[in-house]
């Protein structure tokens, strides 16, 4: 059995956990939504992008597509603005 969700599953899932993502395209194969997450006292608008799984000649590709965030705004800082050192999460 598959541990990945159809995206047809995955859309009717995000309506109900999400509803305030934008969906702005949804096949068979990809969903994307764009949308506020907030945390703590901010505010972030991500691009959440999913990438059901492909059968091609029906061999199942596992694990070469899993769900992709993208933080859009606000852009992350590299310094921080009071202390001046390197803020340690940014990669």
């Amino acid at each position: 059995m598959s541990p990945w969700r159809s995206v047809s599953a995955q859309v009717a899932r995000m309506r109900e956990l999400a509803p305030y993502m934008q969906e702005s395209a949804a096949c068979d194969a990809l969903a994307i939504w764009r949308g506020p997450l907030q945390l703590l006292q901010r505010t972030y608008t991500v691009t959440i992008i999913y990438v059901g799984p492909l059968s091609p000649r029906g061999l199942e590709l596992v694990g070469a597509f899993v769900p992709s965030v993208r933080l859009d705004e606000p852009v992350l800082r590299f310094v921080h603005p009071r202390t001046g050192k390197d803020v340690p999460h940014v990669y």
